[in-house]
């Protein structure tokens, strides 16, 4: 009897001992909780001196937060020639077309999220020269569709083509809805990542803005390559500038009345260097058309065989 006893405490004891290390490794090898949706991203670009020391995902980000964002993100060059730094970054965007207007900005205001995919874009277009193809697939449109301004509309489709916004869920974008920190950062990781695979061997930015009593135009090249890039001039003109008013009308040409020498030349522009023409149209050749003038168009003269240059130019809008 006694050793009938003996043999039961004895399996009974196995019994848990078998069993104690299956259950300690159905626990350890168990998945980790997952993470929050924004936590790659937040890590990425949730910077301290736009978000301040707590990152909060769901609070409303500000419009200032996300021009900050922007110029943080993508290294957007400022100018430094304001006490205040934030209007250096304000202007910094709207030089490089990425704001339309920054008299009235409201910096303290919550950015919706219809006119955050309107900068995000703009920013992509900055980053790219805008020299890049999507296929024009139209997706289907979210529930809410009417409540997207028709100023974005046209990004807001392009934005949902390059898979940089998905909507809310249930197929809603609520457009006029702020935008959250959380948002704001997966949005710009993802225009980070896609970025990467759209710039060009050379990035050629057309821009033209007021200055005072005078027109700015700019056409500057940044060569992306390893290698240094080189362009063939036959002659000694490099570049030129043309104004049209809204309709397509030529209203100026830079290079009009110009003499230049029948001199073959070269330019060459070392890997990550950026080469920028700038021409300022002043007194009365401005004050004749200052008026009319709606978009630019910026020519590089000559041939490269390390990229294509567009015959047609490269094309800015005057900002409002």
């Amino acid at each position: 009897m006694k050793k009938g006893i003996l043999l039961l405490i004895l399996a009974v004891v196995l019994t848990f001992s078998l069993a104690a290390p299956a259950f300690a490794a159905l626990t350890t090898t168990s998945a980790p909780p997952s993470k929050p949706w924004y936590t790659d991203a937040a890590e990425d670009y949730g910077y301290q001196e736009v978000f301040g020391d707590a990152f909060e995902p769901g609070r409303p980000v500000t419009r200032l937060e996300f021009a900050r964002l922007l110029q943080k993100a993508f290294d957007i060059p400022q100018k430094s020639t304001s006490s205040n730094h934030s209007d250096d970054i304000l202007q910094a965007l709207y030089d490089a077309g990425i704001l339309s207007d920054i008299t009235a900005f409201n910096p303290d205001g919550i950015l919706d999220r219809a006119t955050m995919v309107h900068w995000v874009i703009k920013t992509l277009d900055y980053l790219t020269g805008g020299q890049y193809a999507i296929i024009l697939i139209m997706p289907a449109p979210f529930d809410d569709d009417a409540l997207i301004p028709d100023a974005y509309r046209e990004h807001v489709t392009k934005a949902v083509i390059l898979k940089l916004i998905y909507g809310r869920g249930n197929n809603i974008f609520a457009p006029l809805e702020g935008a959250t920190c959380a948002e704001a950062v997966v949005i710009v990781s993802r225009l980070a990542a896609l970025a990467e695979t759209l710039i060009p061997d050379v990035t050629v930015r057309a821009g033209v803005s007021r200055q005072d009593d005078s027109l700015v135009m700019t056409l500057s090249l940044k060569n992306n390559k390893k290698e240094t890039v080189v362009i063939h001039h036959p002659s000694m003109q490099r570049y030129d500038f043309k104004l049209f008013d809204i309709d397509g009308n030529l209203l100026y040409t830079w290079s009009l009345g110009r003499m230049f020498g029948l001199v073959l030349g070269t330019t060459e522009i070392a890997p990550g260097e950026t080469l920028t023409y700038t021409e300022v149209l002043e007194g009365n050749a401005y004050n004749e058309i200052q008026d009319k003038v709606a978009y630019m168009a910026a020519f590089i003269s000559g041939t490269s065989e390390d990229f294509v240059i567009l015959e047609d130019g490269y094309t800015a809008y005057l900002p409002d």
